[in-house]
């Protein structure tokens, strides 16, 4: 009966982290403001979504250990941590995808009808000053969207205790 109970509670957690990690893929990055598209490039709230659901992952992982009553250098339990690492590395790779091509549909002008990006001239006292700030013009803006996208696969901990580097290295070489 505790085999059994044992086995339920690991089972629990593994689709609770694969649960996590298929939200993931669901997830905007980036959104649409009333105005335009841009704004800020990753929201915070997806951010920290990702930051703090990285650490359950790892939490739960823990639990499983525990409850394996694995040792952390066994080869057994490397290669279970290597299997939950394939599974953050493919939600982050789906995650990072959706917002790429929610980003490439956004600059359509085809298939989307409204402003991408939206610039004011503020006159001020001291001169002129564009809203939001454009200083290396809309190639930078760009280039800032997408390393936001690539920048929140480095925010979960890296699962893996053979592999090295945090996700986003990971995903730039692909």
């Amino acid at each position: 009966m505790m085999f059994h109970a044992t086995v339920s509670q690991a089972r629990a957690n593994m689709d609770a982290m694969t649960g996590l990690i298929q939200g993931w893929a669901e997830l905007q990055l980036l959104q649409r403001s009333a105005d335009s598209l841009l704004e800020g490039g990753a929201t915070e709230q997806s951010c920290r979504r990702i930051r703090d659901e990285g650490q359950e992952l790892l939490r739960l992982t823990q639990v499983n250990r525990s409850l394996y009553a694995a040792e952390d250098s066994s080869e057994s339990w490397i290669r279970y941590l290597d299997h939950i690492d394939d599974k953050v590395q493919h939600g982050l790779f789906q995650m990072l995808l959706r917002s790429l091509h929610f980003l490439s549909d956004n600059m359509d002008p085809e298939s989307c009808s409204s402003v991408f990006l939206a610039i004011s001239l503020q006159l001020q006292e001291t001169g002129s000053v564009f809203e939001p700030s454009v200083g290396g013009g809309l190639t930078d803006l760009l280039k800032s969207a997408i390393s936001d996208i690539y920048t929140a696969a480095s925010l979960p901990p890296r699962i893996s205790v053979s592999r090295h580097g945090n996700y986003q290295v990971t995903m730039t070489s692909l």
